[in-house]
């Protein structure tokens, strides 16, 4: 079945592996999945331009809905399928982030956040694996090269006061913040601080 999705998410996985999701027009989050293999990072782009991204309309033709919760939004689409529709106004970005929007991270996931090693939650169980929240406050931006790479972690506070030091897989935040690390003087500080 054909449907667009407005791209809200895309991030960084292993092996040159992304994730993509988004919403559709019934306000439903849709994470489109490749089996096995995975999408990969080049699948993005086509004739050598970026049409998978942040705030781009993309039809996929979707085969089968593959939920293994928490992941519930998971559908397994062609990867042949994709194709640009256009990108979102800003009016309509605000409305797409407003569908999405979460009081606290555990309204996310309406389960126990683990937090022994990291942040987790467990598998099998659950609504949802995705989601925004508006923090209470940033409490600190933390950023180190580890093994030629960039790794990236924000330390904030929800709304149940509740303290998250999560990783950042997002690629649009690796491609600013290297970029502006990159040029940066001293690349200890993250620019403006």
């Amino acid at each position: 079945m054909k449907k667009e999705i407005a791209i809200t998410d895309l991030t960084r996985m292993q092996q040159g592996r992304v994730c993509i999701a988004g919403y559709d027009r019934e306000r439903a989050c849709i994470r489109p999945v490749i089996p096995f293999q995975g999408i990969s990072q080049e699948s993005l782009l086509q004739h050598n331009k970026a049409f998978i991204f942040p705030n781009a309309v993309v039809e996929f033709d979707f085969l089968r809905p593959d939920p293994q919760p928490p992941h519930t939004e998971d559908r397994v689409y062609d990867p042949a399928s994709p194709r640009f529709i256009k990108i979102l106004t800003e009016k309509q970005r605000r409305n797409v982030i407003q569908i999405s929007l979460f009081n606290s991270v555990a309204d996310i996931f309406e389960q126990p956040v683990l937090c022994d090693i990291g942040f987790s939650v467990m598998d099998g169980i659950g609504p949802r694996s995705l989601g925004t929240i508006r923090p209470v406050a940033i409490h600190e931006v933390l950023y180190e090269a580890d093994e030629g790479k960039w790794d990236y972690r924000l330390g904030f506070y929800d709304t149940d006061d509740k303290y998250y030091r999560l990783k950042i897989t997002d690629l649009t935040w690796h491609t600013i913040v290297t970029q502006s690390v990159m040029k940066s003087a001293n690349p200890t500080t993250l620019p403006g601080n």
